[in-house]
């Protein structure tokens, strides 16, 4: 129970970076063009910030809900948790978590992790849960994947005791540096609405015995600008819809535009078939294998 309980808000960790700027052509010396070319140079940094940016959504999110008490699962215990560690402080009002990867671990997913996020959300007095929980923190130097990342975020948190629903409402502005100098700024704004069904004694629909399932619906803005001109900008166009059931995105539509070029990804009409589709600006289609 515990570990579906915790999968009901660690979801849809799907990138919310796009990246945003413009490139100069300079064809000729007498002629100068501000217009962005289509094709970009940092597509492989640009999936690089991706999966940074699901890592530390993923820690803050895990530290969240086991220290905060709202969603009832156990507190993690310190003595099987080697990295990150972690520290709390209570003051009665705010809750503060420093996480911390000290010199560098490696996560999960193989990279090498150091520096550290604290965090810190409001409580009642007396540890009772609070409908809505402000949420801010701080990432301090983290090098991931050779990426070093600085900047702030902030999410404010409504939850639902009665219907089991909850809201993210997030904003965050993180900055990237690679080690042969290369940078990249983004800002996104992402609204998750997480949506809890019953389905206790319904035939086919509780596999796991929980007496319960959830889907998600996100819609959201991002952008980046990275050092050598390259942008990508992106926007959820139909909410996109995760349903726990499946373990990935089974709906929506989000279109981002790398300088000129414009990439539609249709999730789909709500099935678990585990792709999306995309199209490019001239109109080809390839399909994608989705994550679980």
């Amino acid at each position: 129970m515990k570990n579906r309980t915790l999968a009901f808000i660690s979801i849809l960790f799907i990138s919310s970076i796009f990246l945003s700027s413009c490139t100069n052509d300079s064809d000729n010396d007498t002629t100068k063009n501000d217009t962005p070319t289509t094709e970009v140079a940092t597509s492989e940094q640009y999936e690089q910030i991706k999966s940074a940016n699901r890592e530390i959504h993923k820690v803050i999110e895990r530290f969240f809900n086991t220290e905060s008490g709202i969603f009832g699962i156990s507190k993690l215990e310190r003595s099987i948790v080697d990295c990150p560690t972690f520290a709390t402080e209570n003051d009665g009002t705010n809750m503060t978590i420093t996480i911390d990867y000290g010199d560098g671990c490696q996560t999960p997913d193989g990279n090498e992790t150091s520096g550290r996020i604290i965090m810190i959300f409001n409580i009642e007095p007396n540890g009772d849960k609070h409908d809505t929980t402000d949420i801010s923190y701080t990432v301090e130097n983290i090098v991931y994947d050779n990426i070093t990342i600085n900047g702030n975020a902030r999410r404010s948190f409504v939850y639902n005791a009665e219907t089991g629903n909850a809201t993210y409402d997030a904003t965050s502005s993180f900055k990237f540096e690679w080690e042969d100098g290369m940078t990249g700024t983004s800002e996104s704004n992402r609204v998750k609405e997480i949506f809890r069904e019953e389905t206790q004694g319904l035939p086919g629909q509780d596999p796991f015995g929980y007496g319960f399932d959830f889907y998600s619906l996100t819609t959201g803005n991002s952008s980046t600008q990275f050092s050598n001109d390259d942008t990508y900008s992106s926007e959820i166009t139909t909410p996109l819809r995760y349903e726990s059931i499946c373990g990935y995105i089974v709906s929506g539509i989000q279109s981002t535009i790398e300088n000129r070029e414009i990439i539609t990804l249709d999730f789909g009409d709500g099935r678990c078939d585990n792709i999306a589709t995309e199209t490019d600006s001239d109109g080809n289609e390839t399909t994608i294998e989705l994550w679980q």
